[in-house]
Parts: C-alpha cells; sequence; structure tokens
C-alpha cells in the first residue's frame, strides 16, 4: 500500500518548506495544504496518508477526509506527544517560540475536531495489531465502497 506525508508532497509539489510557507503565514499554508490535499483525492492516489495535526483541525475537513477514505487519529498521550513534540520543535513553525504549555492548549482546542475521526487509536490502550486488524477487515470490506 503507498503512503504518502502529505507535508512531504506539499515541499516535494512546491519546491519550498513548510516553515517557508509558515513564514508567509499560517493562512497561506493551510491554504497550499488544502489544495495539496485535495489535489492528491482528485489524482487519486491511495494508500495511508499522514497529515498533519492542523489540517483536520478546521470545520467540516475531518467529514470531508471521511467522504473520501478512512480517517484515523493517532491519540498519544501528552507526555509522550510533549516528547515528540520537544525533539521535532524545530521543525514545527507553529511551536517555534512557543512556551509547551501553548503546545498542550493547541492539542486539546484540535482534540474537538479529531473526534469526528472514523477511529480513534489510543495508542497505549490498544495494541498496533488490533488497529491494523480493523484498518484491514475496514478496507476489504468496503473496497467497493470508499477508496483503500
Amino acid at each position: 500500500m503507498s503512503y504518502v506525508d502529505t507535508d512531504e508532497e506539499i515541499v516535494r509539489r512546491t519546491g519550498r518548506s513548510i516553515s517557508e510557507w509558515f513564514a508567509e503565514g499560517e493562512r497561506t499554508f493551510r491554504n497550499i495544504e488544502a489544495q495539496t490535499i485535495d489535489t492528491l483525492l482528485q489524482e487519486g492516489h491511495r494508500g495511508i496518508w499522514a497529515i498533519g495535526g492542523g489540517y483536520p483541525a478546521a470545520p467540516g475537513r475531518v467529514e470531508y477526509l471521511r467522504r473520501h477514505g478512512y480517517v484515523v487519529w493517532v491519540d498519544l498521550p501528552v507526555p509522550l506527544l510533549m516528547e515528540r513534540l520537544e525533539r521535532e520543535a524545530g521543525s514545527r513553525p507553529l511551536l517555534l517560540q512557543r512556551p509547551p504549555l501553548a503546545w498542550v492548549r493547541l492539542f486539546l482546542v484540535r482534540r474537538h475536531y479529531y473526534r469526528a475521526a472514523d477511529l480513534h487509536w489510543p495508542v497505549e490502550q490498544l495494541p498496533e495489531a488490533t488497529l491494523l486488524g480493523w484498518v484491514e477487515r475496514r478496507l476489504l470490506a468496503s473496497s467497493n465502497e470508499k477508496p483503500s
């Protein structure tokens, strides 16, 4: 199954880094992100997509993605999320020059939108094998209904 990281796809298609897009403002980046996702869908790309946390954190975005496939919310516990964000803060424009408490607030605001996903995967409570089994059954059962 193919894999697409939408941030990497933005960089590949535009020749500009995510930081360069954010330098023009978050709204500019979100627009190019939405355009890229729309284009990928129009081109019929199928497989597993990694979509950043900001895209689904807007009204209607998760529902839009669900019309084209299945959305899994990968829910990391806050301590693990904070550890990961601290390691990656330099490559995440929204986190630069913000205190960690602001990161937590951003995550908590976004959770409201993430709840619209087809599947909520609390990584510490549900083994990966269980999740993958669900995804496989769901994709096989619906191969004629939704793209896989």
